[in-house]
Protein backbone atom coordinates (compact mmCIF):
# COMPACT_ATOMS: atom_id res chain seq x y z
CA UNK A 1 0.00 0.00 0.00
CA UNK A 2 1.36 3.40 -0.95
CA UNK A 3 1.67 5.88 1.78
CA UNK A 4 -1.02 7.76 2.41
CA UNK A 5 0.26 10.40 3.83
CA UNK A 6 2.99 10.87 1.52
CA UNK A 7 1.42 14.19 -0.23
CA UNK A 8 0.02 15.70 3.17
CA UNK A 9 3.22 15.43 5.36
CA UNK A 10 4.61 18.36 3.60
CA UNK A 11 1.62 20.06 4.30
CA UNK A 12 0.63 19.66 7.85
CA UNK A 13 3.97 21.56 8.33
CA UNK A 14 5.25 19.03 11.04
CA UNK A 15 8.93 17.46 12.02
CA UNK A 16 8.19 13.95 12.80
CA UNK A 17 11.79 13.67 13.33
CA UNK A 18 12.12 15.98 16.45
CA UNK A 19 9.90 12.90 17.99
CA UNK A 20 12.29 11.48 20.86
CA UNK A 21 9.52 8.87 22.03
CA UNK A 22 9.36 10.47 25.85
CA UNK A 23 5.62 9.63 25.90
CA UNK A 24 4.34 12.50 26.95
CA UNK A 25 1.36 12.64 24.13
CA UNK A 26 0.39 9.45 25.26
CA UNK A 27 0.41 10.33 29.32
CA UNK A 28 -2.14 13.12 28.46
CA UNK A 29 -4.10 11.41 26.01
CA UNK A 30 -7.13 10.75 27.71
CA UNK A 31 -8.21 7.55 25.32
CA UNK A 32 -4.24 6.26 25.23
CA UNK A 33 -5.90 3.29 27.91
CA UNK A 34 -8.25 1.95 25.21
CA UNK A 35 -5.96 2.24 22.05
CA UNK A 36 -4.16 -0.70 20.55
CA UNK A 37 -1.30 1.67 19.53
CA UNK A 38 -0.27 4.48 21.59
CA UNK A 39 -0.29 8.08 20.27
CA UNK A 40 3.53 8.28 20.58
CA UNK A 41 4.14 5.19 18.85
CA UNK A 42 1.69 6.16 16.04
CA UNK A 43 4.19 8.81 15.29
CA UNK A 44 6.69 6.50 15.53
CA UNK A 45 5.14 4.12 13.10
CA UNK A 46 5.09 7.10 10.37
CA UNK A 47 8.46 8.08 10.66
CA UNK A 48 9.28 4.16 10.29
CA UNK A 49 6.99 4.32 6.94
CA UNK A 50 5.42 1.48 8.38
CA UNK A 51 1.49 3.35 7.43
CA UNK A 52 0.05 -0.61 6.64
CA UNK A 53 -0.03 -1.10 10.29
CA UNK A 54 -1.33 1.57 10.90
CA UNK A 55 -4.08 1.12 8.81
CA UNK A 56 -5.21 -2.04 10.79
CA UNK A 57 -5.25 -0.35 13.80
CA UNK A 58 -8.71 1.22 15.64
CA UNK A 59 -6.32 4.27 17.22
CA UNK A 60 -6.68 5.72 14.35
CA UNK A 61 -10.67 5.91 14.84
CA UNK A 62 -10.73 6.17 18.51
CA UNK A 63 -8.88 9.81 18.74
CA UNK A 64 -10.90 12.51 19.31
CA UNK A 65 -8.96 15.55 18.97
CA UNK A 66 -8.56 17.08 21.99
CA UNK A 67 -5.30 18.15 21.44
CA UNK A 68 -3.68 17.25 24.52
CA UNK A 69 -1.23 15.18 22.61
CA UNK A 70 0.16 18.72 21.19
CA UNK A 71 -0.23 20.64 24.50
CA UNK A 72 2.07 18.07 26.30
CA UNK A 73 4.69 17.39 23.36
CA UNK A 74 7.51 19.49 24.01
CA UNK A 75 8.49 19.46 20.47
CA UNK A 76 5.12 20.64 19.27
CA UNK A 77 4.10 17.71 17.34
CA UNK A 78 0.26 17.78 16.82
CA UNK A 79 -0.69 14.08 16.61
CA UNK A 80 -4.67 14.77 16.14
CA UNK A 81 -3.44 16.51 13.04
CA UNK A 82 -1.65 13.26 11.88
CA UNK A 83 -4.02 10.70 12.50
CA UNK A 84 -7.03 13.00 10.87
CA UNK A 85 -4.86 13.06 8.09
CA UNK A 86 -4.28 9.31 8.25
CA UNK A 87 -7.99 8.97 8.54
CA UNK A 88 -9.06 10.57 5.24
CA UNK A 89 -5.96 9.38 3.29
CA UNK A 90 -7.47 5.52 4.09
CA UNK A 91 -10.97 6.51 3.72
CA UNK A 92 -10.04 7.92 0.28
CA UNK A 93 -7.69 4.57 -0.40
CA UNK A 94 -9.50 1.79 0.75
CA UNK A 95 -13.14 3.28 2.58
CA UNK A 96 -11.80 3.22 5.50
CA UNK A 97 -10.32 0.43 8.05
CA UNK A 98 -11.37 -1.48 11.28
CA UNK A 99 -12.41 1.36 12.98
CA UNK A 100 -14.95 2.32 10.22
CA UNK A 101 -18.28 1.71 12.56
CA UNK A 102 -16.58 4.52 14.50
CA UNK A 103 -16.67 6.63 11.68
CA UNK A 104 -20.14 5.41 11.09
CA UNK A 105 -20.94 6.47 14.41
CA UNK A 106 -19.16 9.72 14.68
CA UNK A 107 -21.32 10.74 11.13
CA UNK A 108 -24.53 9.76 12.85
CA UNK A 109 -23.84 11.68 16.03
CA UNK A 110 -23.06 14.63 14.04
CA UNK A 111 -25.95 14.60 11.76
CA UNK A 112 -28.43 14.05 14.57
CA UNK A 113 -27.15 17.21 16.30
CA UNK A 114 -27.36 19.49 13.02
CA UNK A 115 -31.35 18.04 12.78
CA UNK A 116 -32.18 18.24 16.54
CA UNK A 117 -29.65 20.57 17.76
CA UNK A 118 -29.12 17.70 20.98
CA UNK A 119 -28.57 14.28 21.09
CA UNK A 120 -31.60 11.87 21.40
CA UNK A 121 -29.79 8.60 22.74
CA UNK A 122 -32.18 6.25 21.89
CA UNK A 123 -32.97 7.23 18.43
CA UNK A 124 -29.19 7.37 17.92
CA UNK A 125 -28.16 4.24 18.97
CA UNK A 126 -31.30 2.65 17.54
CA UNK A 127 -29.81 4.26 14.10
CA UNK A 128 -26.31 3.25 14.61
CA UNK A 129 -27.16 -0.40 14.90
CA UNK A 130 -29.25 -0.26 12.03
CA UNK A 131 -26.69 1.11 9.57
CA UNK A 132 -23.97 -1.08 11.49
CA UNK A 133 -26.24 -4.26 11.33
CA UNK A 134 -25.95 -5.37 14.81
CA UNK A 135 -29.53 -4.44 15.68
CA UNK A 136 -30.47 -7.22 18.18
CA UNK A 137 -26.70 -7.04 20.03
CA UNK A 138 -27.29 -5.02 22.57
CA UNK A 139 -30.99 -5.38 22.93
CA UNK A 140 -30.85 -7.02 26.79
CA UNK A 141 -28.71 -4.13 27.91
CA UNK A 142 -31.02 -1.26 25.92
CA UNK A 143 -34.20 -2.70 27.90
CA UNK A 144 -32.65 -2.69 31.17
CA UNK A 145 -31.77 1.27 30.50
CA UNK A 146 -35.23 1.98 29.64
CA UNK A 147 -36.50 0.17 32.73
CA UNK A 148 -34.04 2.57 35.27
CA UNK A 149 -35.06 5.84 33.33
CA UNK A 150 -31.17 5.86 32.40
CA UNK A 151 -32.10 6.69 28.60
CA UNK A 152 -35.50 8.68 28.36
CA UNK A 153 -37.83 6.85 25.34
CA UNK A 154 -39.13 10.07 24.06
CA UNK A 155 -36.85 12.81 22.62
CA UNK A 156 -36.78 15.95 25.00
CA UNK A 157 -38.48 18.95 23.91
CA UNK A 158 -36.45 21.95 23.32
CA UNK A 159 -37.45 25.26 25.85
CA UNK A 160 -39.94 27.07 24.07
CA UNK A 161 -39.81 30.31 26.88
CA UNK A 162 -39.57 34.02 25.96
CA UNK A 163 -35.90 33.69 26.43
CA UNK A 164 -35.15 30.73 24.15
CA UNK A 165 -37.05 33.12 21.41
CA UNK A 166 -35.41 36.05 22.45
CA UNK A 167 -32.03 34.64 21.80
CA UNK A 168 -33.05 33.04 18.37
CA UNK A 169 -33.67 36.61 17.09
CA UNK A 170 -30.58 37.79 18.10
CA UNK A 171 -29.01 35.34 16.96
CA UNK A 172 -30.62 35.58 13.40
CA UNK A 173 -30.29 39.60 13.65
CA UNK A 174 -26.24 38.77 14.17
CA UNK A 175 -26.11 36.04 11.12
CA UNK A 176 -28.28 37.23 9.08
CA UNK A 177 -27.79 41.19 9.30
CA UNK A 178 -31.48 42.29 9.80
CA UNK A 179 -34.78 40.82 12.12
CA UNK A 180 -37.84 41.05 10.08
CA UNK A 181 -40.53 43.43 11.05
CA UNK A 182 -42.87 41.17 11.95
CA UNK A 183 -40.30 39.70 14.46
CA UNK A 184 -40.22 42.79 15.87
CA UNK A 185 -42.53 44.28 18.85
CA UNK A 186 -44.96 46.52 18.23
CA UNK A 187 -44.14 50.08 20.15
CA UNK A 188 -45.78 50.74 23.19
CA UNK A 189 -47.13 54.33 23.26
CA UNK A 190 -46.97 56.43 26.63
Amino acid sequence: MPNPLSQRAPGLGQDLARCYQCGKCTAGCPIARGMDIPPHQVVGLLRLGQVEVLSQAESLWLCVGCGACWVRCPNGIHVGELVDALRQSLQAVSGGGPGQDIAKFHQLFLEHIRRRGRVYELGLLARYKIVTGGLFQDLPLAVRLLRRGKIPFFPPRPPASRRSLRVGRLFRLFTFGKVRRSETRPATEV
